[in-house]
């Protein structure tokens, strides 16, 4: 929201440092494995995108494009994010009819692949990640390695429709 005031806290050592976030209104902040603020901001006027600000610099934009990008999740490595991306219709419904698409995004060098599918996870230890595709007649169980989003692998095809895939711990089993 606008003024709200981002911090982190070292519990260790009880120190406390404000980071500037500008005239970003931001929300759903987590920490990056550098230690950088990660969230999703937005202008007046412009649709929401992912950020990473550190104490003492500006926040940079680490994805762009149409549509409104929330963090929807950080592997457990703290080196890649999964991102919603919502882009609004037409109808009164508030949402396209496009194909679902969704980010991922490598941290903390802003690496940026838009996917087409839905319903991503990371497995436990973050170094892969499921995603469905659909199409009229077909689901398709995707598995891709997180530093490798651009090369999935389909695990499962079928007439079946599959929702919300969970990864085993090391990946190794959808």
């Amino acid at each position: 929201a606008r003024g709200a005031r981002t911090a982190v806290h070292d519990i260790a050592s009880g120190v406390e440092r404000e980071i500037d976030t500008g005239d970003l209104r931001n929300s759903g902040p987590v920490i990056a494995v550098d230690g950088s603020v990660v969230f999703a901001g937005t202008t007046v006027s412009d649709p929401a995108q992912i950020y990473a600000v550190a104490p003492g610099h500006a926040p940079r934009p680490l994805t762009d494009g149409p549509g409104d990008k929330n963090l929807q999740e950080i592997n457990a490595t703290g080196t890649a994010a999964i991102v919603a991306i919502r882009n609004a219709g037409s109808g009164g419904r508030g949402f396209s009819a496009t194909t679902p698409t969704f980010g991922l995004l490598s941290l903390p060098d802003g690496g940026w692949s838009v996917i087409e599918g839905s319903s991503p996870s990371f497995s436990a230890d973050g170094r892969t990640f499921a995603f469905v595709v659909r199409s009229e007649n077909e689901s398709r169980l995707m598995v891709a390695d997180t530093a490798k989003p651009e090369a999935p692998t389909v695990v499962r095809k079928g007439p079946e429709r599959i929702d919300v895939p969970a990864l085993s711990r090391d990946g190794n089993r959808a």
